[in-house]
């Protein structure tokens, strides 16, 4: 019988391991929602975040490394830059906005006010769902499951 405790570990694949190395920071999730926002300037993300020069710069250029931003020059003297984000960067915002809803429904943070999303084609308060793109039907952890599949490029 195989249990938990002497159980072969299995070889996953690490594409969200290695997007975890990316985002799993608090502050790097704080910018990246900042810039989801339209925040692009340096003294903007500080103002709204409160939060100290040297993380913010540690964290625009941690995003920067990993292409998630681009770093654009917007003044010269003296040298001056905004933050934009990158095709991979507009990417996340699903997972952003996912975080956000699971957040509000299973978490009791007490804030002010709640945040709302409203989608531009219909314009009432954004409500998403992950589906599958094939067959348009929601996706869930009861209607999926892993397959590894070696040797594909």
């Amino acid at each position: 019988m195989v249990t938990e405790s002497n159980a072969v570990k299995p070889n996953r694949p690490s594409a969200l391991d290695e997007t975890l190395k990316i985002f799993s920071e608090k502050w790097t999730f704080a910018v990246l929602q900042e810039l989801f926002f339209g925040v692009r300037r340096f003294d903007d993300f500080q103002r709204n975040l409160d939060i100290s020069r040297s993380v913010l710069t540690t964290r625009l250029n941690h995003l920067v490394t990993y292409e998630v931003i681009r770093k654009v020059a917007y003044q010269d003297r003296p040298k001056r830059y905004e933050y934009k984000l990158t095709e991979s960067g507009r990417a996340m915002y699903g997972s952003f906005v996912l975080l956000k809803q699971w957040g509000e429904r299973w978490l009791n943070t007490g804030s002010a006010g709640e945040l709302v999303l409203i989608h531009d084609s219909c314009s009432k308060k954004l409500e998403a769902e992950l589906v599958c793109l094939h067959c348009g039907k929601p996706v869930s952890a009861h209607n999926t499951y892993p397959e590894t599949i070696h040797g594909t490029p």
